[in-house]
């Protein structure tokens, strides 16, 4: 078994919904452990990563370029 988070457990402890997470592996800014089956791969994130996703979250750091650099911008 891999160490790690799970989606649901990096959704649960972040805040961050299923879209942000995938958005945030698309753009490479966090990139998950993925095994299985290619198409629908499990995805493990580790402690550092879901850690720099909840302090983004909670300062309010928005990593998407339509929105500006922070929340409510």
């Amino acid at each position: 078994m891999t160490n790690g988070f799970t989606r649901q457990e990096t959704i649960d402890l972040t805040g961050i919904d299923s879209g942000r997470l995938s958005y945030l592996d698309r753009t490479k800014l966090v990139v998950p452990l993925k095994f299985g089956n290619p198409k629908h791969p499990k995805v493990v994130y580790s402690w550092q990563q879901v850690l720099g996703e909840h302090l983004s979250y909670a300062i309010g750091i928005n990593t998407d370029s339509k929105k500006g650099s922070k929340k409510g911008e």
